[in-house]
């Protein structure tokens, strides 16, 4: 049996998210947060695999209410708190299934089985809403099993402000008698290309058992497909969003208002939501491709601008009915800085790059970890950025021309 050594890591996230206690002018009706990362890794030793080798990496973000939001709505944050309990749980029995059970059976037909190390288990979130009446935010579970490829599934998180309960589909989704047709619909025209594998059965069985991964937005709901479920893998991720504009009598009223300001932040796949508030569906999407570059996808418009492969982008949505797009980059010279975009035109516009970030970097152990924050935009009024150069952080709200102000 080989020799493996532990490393587990807290990543505490100074600033991770917003810190709604200290801030003045926050929106009481939009929730706010504090969060941290988990980091837990595994090397074999030289003895077993011919040099140190990591078998295992794996790592957990999750977010607390602040400290107001908690006081406000107690049950949410004990509901959050056990979420992010059974996230760690499963994160911890993976690691023990892998190096006490998997790996030493493998060692024992020789290393050629774990050629391909190490395994990978990791757990990311995207916040699609928070406000005063739901708290719905998007994980992504990726896992790594040294076969050709990994694993990437979408699991949407959905909870009553008010109770802390999960929200069922059939609260939000009350009448499902076209429920499937307006989804084939929908999906054949966002994937015009896509090898289906029997879309109109398929549909309808995922419907009668409400069997999707769905989250509650702004504007609407967004269902998930993961890779197999409808399609082949290479075919990836696909998303269909029903607004409620769109299909006002499938939707339960007290889901249907429209919160006045909120944030959504981008995955790799398209975010569908309505920009225009003209009850049709927009499409934006961040994708980073060659050259130290990014392109913005805009309804089949693109604008390419210089960046990275690790961008952080962030719809911010005003009070005024004003849409912008914060995404985190770099430089000419590799430093962090924030790059605004004004949508409410045809074509994305850069209004400012300025030298701020919405992440901090905290080096954990220089032989091992970079435990990398970001903080959770939820509130246009209110959230917080870095100067990494200059060492402050400080809090700041979306200005009319849509570039950060000091609060």
């Amino acid at each position: 049996m080989s020799r493996v050594t532990d490393s587990l890591v807290w990543g505490s996230i100074l600033g991770f998210c917003l810190f709604s206690a200290s801030f003045v002018g926050a929106d009481e009706g939009v929730l706010h947060f504090e969060g941290s990362e988990c980091v837990m890794k595994n090397w074999g030793s030289a003895e077993s695999f011919g040099a140190k080798t990591e078998t295992f990496s794996g790592h957990s973000f999750y977010f607390y209410l602040g400290e107001k939001s908690s006081q406000q709505y107690p049950s949410l944050s004990l509901a959050l708190e056990e979420h992010n309990k059974n996230n760690l749980n499963w994160l911890k029995e993976q690691r023990r299934e892998i190096v006490d059970k998997i790996i030493p059976a493998a060692l024992k037909e020789g290393t050629g089985a774990l050629s391909c190390l190490p395994f990978i288990r990791n757990i990311d979130f995207k916040l699609r809403r928070a406000d005063s009446k739901v708290l719905s935010f998007v994980e992504s579970v990726q896992t790594y099993d040294l076969g050709a490829h990994g694993y990437d599934a979408k699991v949407g998180h959905n909870f009553d402000v008010a109770t802390g309960k999960k929200i069922e589909f059939s609260e939000v989704i009350q009448d499902k008698t076209h429920l499937a047709e307006i989804l084939e619909k929908k999906l054949e025209k966002n994937y015009p290309d896509a090898m289906f594998f029997g879309l109109k059965p398929a549909l309808r069985n995922h419907v009668k058992k409400e069997d999707f991964s769905w989250t509650l937005d702004p504007q609407g709901v967004t269902f998930y497909f993961n890779p197999y479920d409808l399609a082949p893998y290479c075919e990836g991720m696909l998303t269909v969003t029903i607004l409620f504009k769109e299909q006002p009598q499938i939707f339960a009223d007290k889901y249907k208002s429209v919160p006045e300001n909120y944030c959504m932040q981008l995955n790799y796949y398209p975010l569908r939501c309505d920009l225009e508030d003209d009850g049709l569906v927009d499409s934006l999407q961040v994708v980073p491709i060659e050259d130290n570059q990014y392109k913005i996808i805009l309804n089949n418009l693109t604008v390419i601008d210089k960046g990275d492969n690790n961008t952080n982008s962030v719809l911010v949505h005003t009070r005024n009915g004003r849409n912008y797009l914060y995404v985190d980059s770099l430089d000419e010279h590799d430093n962090r800085e924030l790059h605004v975009y004004d949508l409410n035109t045809s074509l994305p516009e850069i209004v400012g790059k300025l030298p701020y970030t919405m992440r901090k970097v905290k080096q954990n152990d220089p032989d091992t970890i970079v435990s990398e924050s970001f903080p959770i935009f939820s509130d246009p009024d209110n959230f917080t950025l870095y100067d990494n150069n200059k060492g402050w952080i400080r809090s700041f709200k979306v200005s009319e021309n849509g570039l950060p102000v000091l609060e």
